[in-house]
Parts: C-alpha cells; structure tokens; sequence
C-alpha cells in the first residue's frame, strides 16, 4: 500500500470512528406500524385545526424573565396565520412599553428610551427581541389562536401510552435527528406541550397550561414559553376571533421627530 492510499485510509477510520457517535442521531429510526399510524392521524387531525384559524385579537399580561430580570405588562395583540403579528404592551403603572410588529418579512421592535423610541428591525421573525426565545412568529401565532405548530419533519411516532405525563409524538428529519416533539394529556384528546429543536439545542418548549372554549375553538388561557435562558408567561384575559384589521396594522409608523438618534 503506499502512502497516499495509506493517509485516506487512516483519514477515513478516524471520520469513522470520530464522528460515529455524533452521526448517530441523525439515523432516523424505524418504527413499528403501531406506532406511526396514530402519529399520521393525530397530525391530520392538528393540520385540520390549524387551517381554521382566522385572524384574531387578544388582551391579557405577559411576563417576561431572563438573566436580564423579570418584566411584567399588560397587552394586546393581534394574529393572522403564518407571520402577521403584532403586540403593544404597557407597564403595570401604565408607562410606555414595547411594541414588536412583524409583517411576514421582519419584525420590527419598538421601545421608548429617554422621550423617544427606538427601532430595531430584523429579518428574524421571533420572539428573540422582545423575550430572548427563538420561537417563530408563526408559532406563537398558532398556539395563541388555538393550534399546534409542527417542526418540519420526516418521521412521526408515538412513544409511552403508558407514560403518565402522557403520550409522546416524536418527530425526526433526516440529516438533523429529533426536531420536535408533541405531548398529549393521556386520553390524547389535546396537546399539553410542543417543543422545537435547532440542530444542537432547544428552540423553545411551549407549555399549554391550561385551556378553555371560545366560539367552538379550544384556546390557551395560560401560556408558558422557555428555553434555556429566558421564559414567557402569557396570561390570556379575552380573544376576539375573526378579527377584522386595518391594512396599515402591521407597519411599524413612528414620527421620524419621535426617533432617537
């Protein structure tokens, strides 16, 4: 053997050996029938409540705490399925407080700050701005108006009937390993908790803790958002569903005067 074919083979058991472990995730398992077959009903069941949501509006407090401190405000919002969000928060003793407005191209985070406010706009749509959490608009948007976001994915099953946290819904994608996963009360009857994963670690989790009927829809009263570093509490007070908006809702207008510098 001479020394080039000598060096890609040596290169080629060290690729092997040094990376096999972390290429084991990305195998995307096979799983029994039992298994994948309630997984697809429960997603078609989800898809189908998720196309029903209409635009909405919302009021209640959000609470928001990070390494930063903890923040509390009264709020309103307004929701339009996929990335149309907007929400405008006052303090407790009713002083300013933020806005973030996303338009399904950016977000647009807005604050006052000594007399003025400022702007800062990112082609992000999360909530990372106004609560350091990289969930997307579009979920937050969904969860609020009554559905359930799903991580793209390639493969779905379920995983402990008999857990009694409630069953599971794992969802995997070729190439990345567990993207999301789903977590059902016992009876399977609703969602209880939807987490999202990036390539390394948590996105978010969201908690739905606990739910009530408006017009026929299933909405969380109680929200809970976290990740490793910060957490969102939103407290829902009323919904308004099928919501008419003006057109101009979500642009980010500020007197050019009310700018800081």
């Amino acid at each position: 053997m001479n020394l080039s074919n000598c060096f890609f083979l040596v290169l080629f058991m060290l690729l092997a050996f040094g990376l096999g472990g972390g290429c084991a995730r990305l195998i995307v398992p096979d799983q029994p029938e039992q298994r994948v077959a309630p997984a697809e009903v429960q997603l078609a069941r989800i898809a189908e409540i998720n196309e029903q949501i209409l635009p909405y509006k919302g009021i209640g407090e959000l609470r928001v705490y990070s390494g930063e401190g903890s923040f509390s405000f009264r709020g309103a919002w307004l929701g339009v399925p996929e990335k149309r969000f907007r929400i405008e928060t006052v303090g407790v003793a009713g002083q300013p407080g933020v806005r973030l407005i996303c338009d399904g191209d950016a977000c647009h985070f807005l604050y006052a700050e000594n007399g003025c406010f400022r702007k800062i706009s990112s082609l992000r749509q999360n909530l990372s701005q106004l609560a350091d959490i990289d969930m997307d608009v579009a979920d937050l948007v969904l969860l609020l108006g009554g559905g359930i976001p799903v991580a793209d994915h390639d493969t779905a099953w379920i995983e402990g009937e008999d857990d009694p946290e409630g069953p599971v819904m794992k969802l995997h994608r070729r190439f990345y390993g567990e993207v999301g996963t789903i977590r059902f009360t016992g009876d399977m009857s609703r969602v209880r908790e939807v987490a999202v994963y990036g390539f390394r670690n948590l996105k978010y989790r969201a908690e739905i803790v606990s739910t009530r009927m408006v017009n026929g829809r299933r909405i969380p009263d109680r929200l809970l958002v976290e990740n490793a570093d910060a957490a969102m509490q939103l407290v829902v007070e009323r919904v308004w569903f099928d919501t008419e908006y003006a057109p101009d809702a979500f642009i980010p207008r500020v007197p050019e005067e009310r700018l800081c510098d």
